[in-house]
């Protein structure tokens, strides 16, 4: 979390395998190993495990870098905290009756991103 490398270092990673035949994606079988998210506060990304689409469907990780209202980047760590959030949510809905939480649009609004990056890592 501390000493995390750039996003194109960690891009760089996911792509230095190389396999012996013509086939140079990342292996999808381990695709369910990889950590759910990687986080730099130096660097101040936070990336996710998840569908990359652009020029062509894929999986890999996705970074979203958001502004609050003010204009000011919103950093890694509340990104962090925002997905920890996230997964306690889920892990609750699946124990307390339906609508009993507090939506987190009510108190937390989503802002749209000023920018994205996005490590594509095999087709789907």
């Amino acid at each position: 979390m501390f000493n995390a490398p750039t996003l194109g270092t960690v891009s760089k990673h996911f792509h230095s395998f190389r396999h012996p035949e013509s086939y140079q994606e990342f292996d999808h079988d381990t695709f369910q190993l990889l950590p759910d998210e990687i986080t730099d506060l130096d660097h101040s990304y936070h990336l996710q495990k998840g569908m990359v689409i652009h020029d062509r469907d894929g999986m890999g990780y996705l970074s979203y870098f958001y502004e609050d209202h003010e204009g000011t980047a919103i950093n890694a760590l509340e990104r962090f905290f925002l997905s920890v959030y996230a997964s306690v949510e889920r892990h609750l809905t699946c124990s307390l009756p339906a609508n009993s939480l507090v939506p987190r649009a009510a108190y937390h609004s989503s802002t749209p991103s000023k920018s994205i990056f996005a490590i594509d890592l095999f087709p789907m």
